[in-house]
């Protein structure tokens, strides 16, 4: 009979939600293609001293994986053709890189992630390298020089050195900081 249904399919022995379908006389229903889908991630750019996560949004769905090493292979069963996933790189809890993407009929995809990264130089009037130098931007603290990775839209830091505090601008890759 005519009038709006609410159109699931049985895929892999799990119902999947279509959504509400108006349904009249002479009319056609479209069921999307639904394929298993693999997703396989490389972390080329290393992000010392964090706890590194991936964080899958796909639907209803939500996996959250420990990083370990630079090549994630994830499996999305039933995935609908057309539909979105949203990943992110999230360390110690922040956000260090993110991006949505279609589901295609290959059946898999290719994902190059790389997150923001700084080189930071603290040094003193005589240019020694200051090891005790600690860098803040958002929620992640740094010691000492080095190259670490830093949220996504992060645009103004602390140097924290002994009881004295700068701030830094974050608009390049490089944060060279001459302290007393």
């Amino acid at each position: 009979y005519p009038g709006n249904y609410d159109v699931y399919a049985l895929v892999n022995n799990e119902l999947v939600n279509l959504g509400l379908n108006a349904i009249y006389q002479g009319s056609s229903l479209k069921v999307p293609i639904f394929l298993n889908y693999t997703l396989n991630i490389s972390i080329p750019e290393e992000c010392p001293d964090l706890n590194l996560e991936l964080l899958i949004k796909y639907g209803n769905y939500q996996y959250t994986i420990p990083v370990s090493g630079n090549n994630q292979v994830i499996s999305i069963p039933n995935a609908m053709i057309g539909s979105q996933i949203q990943v992110k790189l999230l360390g110690n809890g922040s956000l260090l890189y993110q991006r949505v993407m279609v589901v295609n009929n290959s059946g898999s995809r290719n994902l190059v992630i790389t997150p923001n990264t700084i080189d930071f130089m603290p040094v003193d009037l005589l240019n020694n390298e200051l090891p005790n130098a600690v860098l803040n931007i958002g929620n992640l603290y740094y010691m000492g020089p080095g190259r670490y990775c830093i949220p996504v839209n992060s645009s103004v830091g602390m140097v924290i050195y002994g009881s004295d505090v700068y701030v830094v601008n974050i608009t390049s890759g490089n944060i060279y900081v001459r302290v007393w």
